[in-house]
C-alpha cells in the first residue's frame, strides 16, 4: 500500500514539473500573436492577443497586444460584416420559407428583398435588375438608396424611370411616386448642368416627354415634394432651393445672404445645419 502511495506522489510530482516545464508564458504568447501580425493572419492574431489581455491583464505588453488586437480587427472587419450579412440573410431566408406556408397572407416583400440587398455583398441594385421589380418591392429598394446615382448616367435613369411606370397599369402609391419622382429629378438636374449633353440628347429626351427640362424638372419638384416623406422632401427643398439661386444668378451671386423662398424657409423650420447644405449631384 505505501509503495502504492509512493508511486502516485512521484507521477503527481512529476506530472506537475512536467506542467512547469512546458507552461506558456505571456511573453510567448504575445510573440506567437507578433508572429501572426507580421505574417498578414489578421484573425488569429486579433484571437491571440485578446487571450493574451484576458489572461495577462497587468502585463506591461498589455497595452501593445490592444493595440495590435485592434489593427487586426480593423483588416478584418470588412469579411466580419461579409459574414455577420450573409448569415443573418440566411436566417430571414429561412424565417420567409416557413412562414409562407403558416401565414400566407402576410406581405413578405419588404423581408425579401432585405435578403436580396444582403446577397449583393453590399452593390446597389442595377437599373435593369429594377426594371422588373414590383411597386412594393421598389419601394424598399429606393426607401433604402438602394439604386445607382441618377446624377452618373442621367439618361439611363430617365430611361429606366420611363419604361417602369408604363409598365405599371395601377396607379402608383404617393410616397413611391415622389421617390421616382426624386430619381427623375436628379437626373434632370445633372442634365440641366450639362448644356451639351442636354442639346445632343435633345431628341431622346423629348420622346420621353423630358422637354422643355426645367419645365419637366419644376413639375417633378411640386409634384415629388408634396406626396414625399420627410427625408425625400428633404432632398427636393435642397434641390429646389440651388436651381432657384442658378436661376436667379447663380456663380456670379455676390451678396451673400440666402435666397428667400418656400425651399429656404422649409430647411430652416426643420432645423437643417445649413453650412452642410451642399448642392445636390
Amino acid at each position: 500500500m505505501k509503495k502504492t502511495v509512493v508511486k502516485i506522489a512521484m507521477l503527481a510530482t512529476m506530472t506537475l514539473m512536467s506542467g512547469f516545464a512546458f507552461a506558456i508564458t505571456a511573453s510567448e504568447v504575445f510573440n506567437e500573436g507578433k508572429r501572426a501580425f507580421d505574417s498578414g493572419r489578421w484573425q488569429e492574431a486579433s484571437e491571440v492577443f485578446d487571450h493574451f489581455t484576458a489572461t495577462w491583464p497587468e502585463d506591461k505588453l498589455k497595452n501593445d497586444a490592444v493595440y495590435y488586437s485592434a489593427v487586426s480587427s480593423a483588416r478584418t472587419i470588412e469579411s466580419k460584416v461579409s459574414i455577420y450579412r450573409n448569415s443573418l440573410a440566411d436566417l430571414l431566408a429561412a424565417s420567409i420559407a416557413t412562414l409562407s406556408n403558416e401565414l400566407p397572407d402576410k406581405d413578405f416583400s419588404e423581408l425579401k428583398v432585405a435578403v436580396k440587398i444582403a446577397k449583393k455583398d453590399a452593390l446597389p441594385a442595377t437599373w435593369s435588375e429594377l426594371a422588373s421589380a414590383t411597386p412594393t418591392e421598389l419601394k424598399h429598394y429606393l426607401n433604402r438608396n438602394w439604386y445607382p446615382d441618377p446624377g452618373r448616367a442621367p439618361i439611363e435613369a430617365l430611361s429606366w424611370a420611363s419604361a417602369w411606370t408604363k409598365s405599371i397599369k395601377s396607379p402608383v402609391e404617393p410616397e413611391l411616386e415622389s421617390s421616382i419622382a426624386l430619381i427623375k429629378a436628379r437626373a434632370l438636374w445633372q442634365i440641366m448642368l450639362s448644356p451639351l449633353s442636354m442639346s445632343a440628347n435633345f431628341t431622346i429626351l423629348k420622346s420621353w416627354g423630358f422637354w422643355p427640362v426645367h419645365t419637366c424638372f419644376e413639375n417633378l419638384l411640386r409634384i415629388g415634394f408634396s406626396k414625399g416623406n420627410p427625408s425625400v422632401k428633404r432632398e427636393f427643398a435642397l434641390l429646389g432651393y440651388h436651381y432657384d439661386c442658378l436661376k436667379s444668378g447663380g456663380f456670379a451671386k455676390t451678396n451673400a445672404s440666402p435666397v428667400k423662398s418656400q425651399w429656404y424657409t422649409y430647411l430652416s423650420e426643420r432645423g437643417i445645419n445649413l453650412q452642410e447644405a451642399w448642392c445636390p449631384r
